[in-house]
């Protein structure tokens, strides 16, 4: 039994669902939860086995309590407000999952990254000649305005002990 948190577009869930017992999806966007529908309806072999709920990632209402063995928060993190909103997200996800059960997070952007990867930015739309001083400007300013959530790996260390 799997619970996706941010199940999106359903990338995973047309890959998965088929062979689980039951797979269930939220996401914020009811939008997103009434395409989903949508695609289910037409997958009768789906039909019975997957539930699709339009909710906030930190809400649990409706979501039975040690019932799933994976619960997979998989290309949302970033778009989490804050880290403490991401402990929330995990601490609950935690009672969702059977005894020896697990939680997948992935495709989490490392902080310690974050330059590296503004730079790799800057520098693949640079012209060769390009003034350095103003590379380093673009960098630092890019890397001051990230508005997506990075996390140092050390927080699931932290969050594991």
């Amino acid at each position: 039994r799997v619970l996706e948190i941010g199940v999106g577009a359903g990338l995973l869930m047309a890959h998965l669902a088929s062979g689980v017992e039951e797979y269930w999806g939220t996401d914020l966007s009811a939008q997103v939860i009434d395409a989903l529908r949508g695609q289910v309806a037409e997958r009768p072999e789906l039909s019975d086995r997957v539930t699709l709920r339009a909710q906030a990632a930190d809400v649990t209402e409706g979501l039975p309590e040690g019932f799933f063995d994976v619960v997979i928060v998989n290309s949302v993190v970033q778009y989490f407000p804050h880290g403490d909103y991401l402990a929330e997200v995990l601490q609950k996800a935690l009672s969702l999952v059977v005894p020896g059960g697990a939680v997948f997070v992935g495709d989490v952007r490392d902080r310690r990254l974050l330059r590296t990867f503004r730079s790799a930015v800057q520098l693949h739309g640079a012209e060769p000649d390009s003034d350095p001083a103003r590379l380093r400007r673009a960098i630092e300013q890019d890397v001051v305005l990230e508005k997506e959530l990075v996390v140092d790996p050390g927080f699931f260390t932290a969050f594991a002990a």
